[in-house]
């Protein structure tokens, strides 16, 4: 049985204050440190077999025991094969400008040379040494060598040198069995959001091409209207007033909806030319929307202003179009296509909107605003289920590493 008591008398080391019974050591102390390698790329017999070789996009998750990459049992004797419960750090790239990623193997594997091998003594637990590490990102990456061409080094002298705080073996094993559990829970949360996110895609193709049709709605046609039947332009060239604080926002990507970019008094906007957003409204970017920069806006975005390098649209008649299905009608791929080809240049970051091309190209809608009520419904259904998994996610992230802060540091100590 596992309780949770406050810490006792700490002292200083250079792992931070931590328990007097806790040692300091190096991590070169209890770890075997090796590097990977790669077998010869043009040797087909190498590669295409059953053993997970990592590489950095790979170490995505604490435990891995799968790979984008696969090397047969010839392929593996051309490098380093580790065992289960081996630790592994990236010491080269550049994702080590943003963080050093860290993993533990579930399974024997092969890794590449930008990447170390830590194999414990049997003093040191692999998962509680793997959220040492992690607890170290700070560290960790102030120690990362920036100065090669857009990549990171971690000095293999640097890493030896790590302090681990270090508990006795069985309350290692303590902590680092209920960091796990955390860890368990936000893994299959973030499954469960990636299932729903693909079941989403797969209803959006069923739904939004008229493929599965409700009930209650008819048998009539889907309709194939030019989206200027649909919407027209309207804009709301804002009066400008130096002494007028303006709330500014912008659209993202990929349909990600739109931020609040700041608010600004007049005197401090440089290009005094802003239209005013309204909710309901459908808004461009003339210069991204060949990225999917275009979406409705929602409620918290009314009277926000956008610049004139947007277009602004809004229904012809609301009795025959819900913007809510044309906003999911938005984010398809036929849809994004359709922006683009309504653009113009011989590059994707420099091609020209073209507003009238795009309001003569045509789609596919519900012959009854009812049955595409019905339709943006439950794909709303499944977004804000998508948004609670996603926040769940997020609180279990927020939650372990407080817990992991003051477990790790004796601050709270676990015993049987």
């Amino acid at each position: 049985m596992r309780t949770i008591s406050a810490s006792q008398k700490l002292k200083l080391t250079a792992a931070g204050d931590i328990p007097v019974d806790w040692q300091c050591i190096s991590l070169s102390q209890v770890a075997k440190i090796t590097s990977g390698g790669t077998p010869s790329k043009e040797n087909s017999a190498f590669w295409g077999g059953d053993i997970p070789w990592i590489s950095a996009k790979d170490l995505k998750r604490l435990h891995v025991s799968d790979s984008i990459e696969r090397l047969t049992t010839s392929g593996a004797k051309h490098c380093k094969l580790v065992p289960p419960g081996t630790i592994l750090i990236l010491v080269r790239g550049m994702t080590l400008l943003r963080e050093v990623p860290i993993a533990i193997a579930s399974v024997p594997l092969a890794f590449n040379q930008d990447t170390k091998a830590l194999q414990l003594s049997s003093t040191a637990d692999p998962v509680f040494v793997a959220y040492q590490l992690l607890k170290g990102q700070p560290r960790l990456l102030a120690s990362v060598d920036r100065a090669g061409h857009g990549t990171g080094r971690l000095p293999t002298e640097l890493l030896e040198t790590f302090p681990l705080a270090l508990p006795p073996l069985d309350e290692q094993r303590a902590i680092a069995e209920i960091l796990n559990e955390w860890e368990i829970a936000i893994s299959r949360t973030e499954s469960l959001v990636s299932e729903k996110i693909h079941q989403r895609r797969g209803l959006m193709q069923l739904l939004l091409t008229g493929k599965q049709r409700f009930s209650g709605f008819g048998d009539r046609p889907w309709r194939k209207l030019a989206i200027g039947e649909l919407v027209r332009s309207e804009d709301r060239y804002a009066p400008f007033n130096d002494d007028k604080l303006y709330r500014l926002a912008s659209i993202r990507r990929r349909s990600g909806g739109l931020f609040a970019r700041e608010a600004l008094y007049g005197r401090e906007i440089k290009t005094k030319v802003l239209k005013e957003i309204r909710e309901g409204d459908f808004i461009i970017s003339r210069m991204q929307v060949v990225h999917g920069a275009l979406g409705v806006v929602p409620s918290d975005f009314d009277r926000f202003y956008v610049s004139d390098s947007y277009e602004v649209l809004v229904l012809r008649d609301p009795a025959s179009l819900d913007m809510g299905f044309f906003n999911y009608l938005s984010q398809t791929p036929a849809f994004y296509r359709l922006a683009l080809v309504s653009s113009h240049g011989v590059h994707i970051e420099k091609m020209t909107f073209g507003l009238d091309d795009f309001l003569n190209e045509k789609v596919l809608v519900p012959p009854t605003i009812e049955e595409q009520r019905h339709i943006s419904a439950l794909l709303k259904e499944s977004d804000d289920e998508i948004s609670l998994l996603e926040k769940r996610s997020d609180a279990l992230k927020e939650q372990k590493s407080g817990l992991m802060n003051r477990l790790l540091s004796g601050k709270i100590r676990l015993k049987r």
